[in-house]
Order: C-alpha cells, then structure tokens, then sequence
C-alpha cells in the first residue's frame, strides 16, 4: 500500500512540476530566453 502511494504521489508530483513549466512558458516566455 504504502510503495503504492509512493507511486501515486510521484507521478501526481511530476505532472505538477509540468504543468507548473508549461504555466510558466505561456505565462511569461521572456522567462525562457532568459
């Protein structure tokens, strides 16, 4: 159980991450030029 919620909370955690980049490169590009 527990190594499945371990499972669970990483992939929850990296489609955050990505979208939180995505967010970020549509909301400020001059923030990737950087």
């Amino acid at each position: 159980m527990e190594d499945c919620m371990e499972c669970v909370l990483n992939s929850l955690r990296g489609l955050v991450l990505t979208v939180v980049e995505a967010g970020m490169m549509f909301g400020d590009p001059k923030r990737l030029t950087r």
